[in-house]
């Protein structure tokens, strides 16, 4: 089982577009896949078709002493996630938040996953955002590829050492950073490039996810980019992306 954490150096990186699209683009190359969201602002869901109105989720279902498993739906394309769902509340985020304080949940996760009947070649998806809490760290040191994604403004190539500290591999796993948003038109995005590239070798993807418009408009309309603009920039670089994540060499780390 290959398991994947994703994680923004910044708010609004894309680390849910990235989440969602390596889904569906991983699964187009046959493995079974499965999209975990730890965000409380549970929008992965959307790119895949649910109902802003929908309010279950991992996170209710928990609080509610509810099978974890019982939360879990599928796209229209066969794409099987976990929305994190609706809490009203601090309040109630806290409480959910607290079910995983060590030591009384310290392996929820990778208990979680073992209980999984899927073949050995699936793919587990999860979009952790920063800072990490118990169980976002949890997830991360269960996952054999950490991915941190990069905008390319000053923001995010200040944070990409703090990122790559948070996120190192103590195991077998590997580090990835991905720049995402990258217009060619803009000589700072040329620049934060060539930074990146000095600062994190071979572990900055070579492939960039342009700046494209229909990764806006697919989420507007509820749809991955694949559905709502096969042919577009965006397409393409994610299904790029997609294969040198799941075929890069595991060791490269930053």
């Amino acid at each position: 089982m290959n398991v994947i954490s994703i994680t923004g150096a910044s708010g609004g990186a894309g680390a849910t577009m990235l989440a969602a699209h390596l889904a569906v683009s991983i699964g187009q190359q046959g493995h079974r896949t499965l999209a975990f969201d730890f965000s409380p602002f549970n929008t992965l869901r959307l790119h895949f078709g649910m109902d802003w109105n929908v309010t279950d989720g991992l996170a209710p279902q928990l609080l509610a002493g509810k099978p974890w498993n019982e939360a879990a739906w599928r796209s229209p394309d066969g794409i099987d996630f976990m929305p994190y769902g609706t809490l009203e509340h601090d309040s109630a985020r806290q409480q959910f938040e607290a079910l995983f304080d060590p030591p009384r949940a310290a392996r929820w996760f990778s208990d979680c996953l073992a209980t999984l009947d899927i073949p050995d070649d699936a793919w587990i998806i999860n979009d952790v955002p920063f800072p990490f809490t118990p169980l976002r760290a949890q997830i991360v040191a269960a996952s054999t590829i950490r991915v941190a994604v990069l905008a390319p403004d000053a923001m995010s190539s200040s944070n990409a050492g703090r990122i790559a500290d948070s996120l190192r591999p103590d195991t077998n796993a590997s580090l990835r950073f991905v720049l995402n948003g990258y217009d060619a038109s803009r000589d700072l995005d040329h620049d934060v490039r060539y930074l990146l590239r000095a600062q994190l070798g071979n572990a900055l993807a070579p492939v960039v996810v342009h700046r494209d418009e229909s990764l806006r408009e697919a989420l507007a309309s509820k749809q991955t980019v694949f559905d709502y603009a096969p042919s577009s920039q965006a397409a393409s670089d994610l299904t790029r992306l997609a294969f040198w994540l799941t075929a890069a060499p595991q060791s490269a780390t930053a």
